[in-house]
């Protein structure tokens, strides 16, 4: 099955772009200026879907580098991406739109593995998801760091949630 994409120049709908935006980057020309377009495309796609946050270039761009030198020959890049640069970089409005469109949904996919836990509890349960996703104290990088665009936004945070919530005890978790 074929699948016809519109060139970045026509406007669609933000939801159509979720489903159909992509674009690779191929690690040989990761300093390119053709790179730089396909970033800025990027960047101008993620400030139609999401208007209130800002995220630069540069920002984009390095958050994007640190997948296309992680994964070798390319990597696929969504308007979702955008958001996660936002929220990497601290943008207060990127965070509130992670909180409200998919982290708000997860609860559901883990709610039965949390409360199979004893003392677990979803509320305390979302708390550390969210400092695992955005914590930049001691310890590891944010998890949200490693979303790298190849699959939707909220699958991979559905899936860092069951992991997290099969894996860790529920100490935490009250």
């Amino acid at each position: 099955m074929s699948m016809m994409t519109r060139p970045l120049s026509e406007p669609k709908p933000f939801a159509s772009t979720l489903k159909s935006a992509s674009y690779v980057v191929a690690s040989e020309r990761a300093a390119s200026d053709g790179t730089l377009r396909l970033v800025s495309a990027l960047a101008d796609e993620g400030a139609r879907g999401w208007p209130e946050v800002r995220v630069s270039t540069d920002d984009l761009r390095s958050t994007i580098g640190r997948h296309v030198e992680a994964h070798g020959a390319e990597v696929k890049l969504s308007p979702e991406l955008y958001l996660v640069a936002g929220c990497l970089t601290g943008d207060s409005a990127a965070s509130r739109i992670l909180e409200a469109q998919y982290l708000t949904k997860v609860s559901v996919h883990v709610a039965r593995i949390v409360r199979a836990k004893p003392g677990g509890s979803v509320e305390g349960f979302m708390g550390v998801l969210r400092t695992r996703l955005f914590s930049r104290s001691p310890g590891p990088s944010p998890r949200l760091a490693d979303y790298s665009g190849r699959g939707l936004l909220a699958s991979w945070i559905r899936v860092v949630a069951v992991r997290l919530a099969i894996e860790e005890g529920s100490d935490g978790w009250r």
